[in-house]
């Protein structure tokens, strides 16, 4: 006999790995008429400058050739009585992953030199498709709105950001959201914490970041960089590493000049670790990068100008 939908779900989730199971949450569902906090006039003046301000990101994301959320999207194209479909999307090009075995540093799969020709002007950055075309100045041809355009964008959108309607009601919308989510997880806290422990190979230390900001002072984690200064010390305390005024001086003399001694440093002692009192305080976050507030630490270990020439 034919199985039936259930049934045969139940038995992919039961061969799928345990971390990509959904656990079955509990869910709160609020009824009745929605309190948006402002009159009825304003709440439709606010739709409609959230549904322009919406349209104003979805246009300069595919000008800029990335992907916008699929599912704003979907409900702007239902707001314009059109139909969402996926070819429309817009996906940034991806270098795939290596597979095991694979050597990262092959040279021979980079993509070919296409010879275009940089050149900075009036301090913009254009493209050109060899160096005659920018000797003509004859840039390559890119997408992007005009002056007009962008100064109306702008305009309505710094407007909107100071309309008193759309603050109050942004504000309770967003404490709306939190306090759902704070009921959420209430509920199910367990179940997060459960799902959060079957994860394979994720913890403190080796959590991935969500953010294409890449510092090369930030390539290690406060643990790896540990490690690494006491290695260094043990193995090649004896190396000239750094010059100040015209004198050098070995890595073992310049922990004794600030009075420290690696072996008597911890993870809290470094001090590389961007808590909550860096939030809206960049001085205090660039301090971070200065191991136990040194920078001649931050100049030898984080840095590729110093004595050593970049070599470990």
């Amino acid at each position: 006999p034919a199985r039936s939908e259930k049934e045969s779900s139940a038995e992919t989730d039961s061969s799928a790995p345990l971390y990509l199971n959904v656990p079955h949450f509990q869910r709160v569902q609020i009824t009745g008429d929605y309190a948006a906090g402002v009159t009825v006039d304003d709440f439709e003046l606010i739709s409609r400058d959230l549904y322009r301000a919406m349209t104003i990101r979805e246009r300069y994301m595919r000008l800029s050739f990335q992907r916008f959320p699929r599912t704003t999207s979907q409900f702007l194209r239902n707001i314009e009585g059109k139909t969402w479909n996926q070819e429309d999307e817009q996906y940034p090009d991806f270098t795939p992953p290596f597979k095991n075995g694979d050597d990262p540093f092959r040279m021979d799969i980079l993509p070919k030199d296409l010879g275009y020709y940089t050149k900075i002007k009036n301090g913009v950055m254009y493209i050109y498709d060899d160096k005659q075309a920018a000797e003509k100045h004859k840039p390559r041809s890119f997408p992007y709105p005009n002056l007009e355009d962008f100064i109306d964008d702008m305009n309505f959108l710094i407007a909107l950001i100071a309309q008193g309607p759309m603050k109050t009601y942004c504000h309770r919308r967003l404490k709306f959201l939190s306090s759902k989510y704070k009921v959420h997880e209430m509920l199910n806290e367990m179940e997060e914490l459960k799902e959060l422990k079957i994860n394979p190979h994720r913890d403190f230390y080796n959590s991935r970041k969500v953010d294409t900001h890449i510092h090369a002072a930030a390539c290690m984690n406060q643990k790896h960089l540990l490690r690494f200064i006491k290695k260094t010390y043990r193995v090649d305390s004896e190396r000239i590493v750094f010059s100040s005024k015209g004198k050098t001086m070995t890595l073992k003399e310049l922990f004794a000049q600030l009075n420290l001694h690696p072996y008597d440093l911890t993870v809290d002692s470094l001090d590389v670790h961007a808590g909550r009192q860096t939030f809206q305080r960049f001085d205090k976050f660039n301090a971070k990068y200065n191991p136990v507030g040194a920078s001649e630490l931050r100049d030898l270990y984080m840095k590729t100008d110093n004595h050593i020439d970049r070599k470990s």
